[in-house]
């Protein structure tokens, strides 16, 4: 017997699991992925936080933060008193400078080190 879209009884049901196993391993798949950003320590604390001031030449060599496009656009005063292999270590990529502003990407998220260095 077939239904209304000419396939057997059998493939229908067949069909319908399929479906169901893969609406559930997705659904299971995005389930890990948030637990596991969940379980993620994050390296925004006060030692990471300190290490990023001293390597900026101090916060009051920084004169603007921002946050583009997911990396931190830091404007000093002084270059010279930026510690750039410091800063390298900190950054998850490369540290690019052009005139007296920096932009880095660190492993976690940007706005949370923006607020950390606006307090």
């Amino acid at each position: 017997m077939k239904n209304i879209y000419g396939l057997s009884t059998n493939m229908s049901i067949i069909l319908l699991v399929i479906g169901i196993a893969v609406l559930l391993l997705v659904f299971f798949a995005v389930a890990f992925v948030v637990a596991k950003r969940k379980g993620r320590k994050s390296l925004v604390n006060e030692p990471f936080i300190a290490a990023l001031k001293v390597a900026l030449g101090g916060i009051e060599n920084v004169n603007n933060v921002e946050v583009l496009q997911g990396r931190l656009k830091i404007t000093v005063e002084d270059l010279d008193l930026v510690k750039l292999d410091d800063l390298k270590t900190l950054a998850e990529t490369g540290v690019f400078v052009t005139g007296n502003t920096i932009k880095v990407l660190f492993k976690e998220d940007s706005e949370l080190v923006k607020k950390a260095l606006d307090k």
